[in-house]
């Protein structure tokens, strides 16, 4: 199982990652959740007691199933390293913003959980054939 943050390209691997990713949506963006009871529709707003009773429901939904999604996962991340503020390209050579990595669908797994050495000569010395 695998869960991104919208403004992230790094995927949280595992059931209490994907829990805690569902919540953080939910609960950040204002998500309604409606039951229905014999009344009618209803909305059902308990920050997090709630959501935490559709979690259930949510991960087993065939829809969620991407049998390829880990080999795309590891194709497109060949030639890029991951940093806490955006996505280092080896092949151009620059850091691509977070935005620029998400439109080209480039995600991990992991990041070097510190900022990108923006230091020119750090940055120039390596090159695609460094990490093919």
């Amino acid at each position: 199982m695998f869960a991104r943050a919208f403004n992230s390209v790094i995927y949280k691997e595992g059931e209490e990652g994907v829990k805690a990713t569902i919540l953080n949506v939910t609960v950040n963006n204002g998500l309604l959740i409606m039951v229905k009871s014999h009344n009618g529709l209803h909305s059902h707003y308990s920050r997090s007691n709630g959501v935490m009773g559709c979690i259930p429901r949510i991960l087993a939904a065939p829809v969620i199933v991407d049998d390829g999604f880990t080999d795309r996962l590891w194709q497109r991340t060949l030639g890029y390293l991951a940093y806490k503020d955006g996505v280092y390209s080896f092949k151009e050579r620059r850091l691509m913003s977070i935005e620029e990595a998400q439109q080209a669908q480039i995600f991990f797994t992991r990041d070097t959980r510190r900022p990108f050495p923006h230091n020119k000569e750090l940055a120039n010395t390596a090159s695609v054939d460094d990490v093919t």
